[in-house]
């Protein structure tokens, strides 16, 4: 889990039905973005995936698993130096009692860092 580690909670909004928007703080000093790049942090795809995934599973309040990265789009770097505090907006659709769909950006006023849609179970 990256939560309290990469990144931490530090608000919650729900917006309308089944859309809620989180406020996280990215961790600069994380071993991660020791790696990923020493000089000039950038959080990797990878991990802003996992960040959707651990909030909608805490939202949910169940462990989920990612089923199918359905697109995912990469739009501006996210540096943890330059913007610490970011939006995370999840639109959740249940397919049925197992899977969810899910529509997520990674955002800070009118910078949008990603784009994805995640199909999410259960099992």
């Amino acid at each position: 889990m990256l939560e309290n580690q990469l990144y931490a909670v530090t608000g919650t909004d729900k917006i309308a039905e089944n859309i809620y928007q989180y406020t996280i703080h990215l961790n600069a000093q994380h071993a991660i973005y020791q790696g990923h790049f020493p000089e000039r942090p950038i959080t990797p795809g990878v991990c802003m995936i996992q960040i959707i995934k651990e909030l909608s599973s805490m939202q949910l309040s169940m462990p989920l698993f990612i089923e199918q990265v359905v697109n995912v789009k990469y739009l501006q770097i996210l540096s943890p130096v330059e913007n610490p505090d970011i939006f995370v907006r999840i639109e959740f659709e249940n397919t049925d009692n197992k899977c969810f769909n899910t529509n997520a950006a990674l955002f800070v006023n009118d910078i949008i860092f990603s784009k994805q849609k995640l199909m999410l179970s259960n099992r």
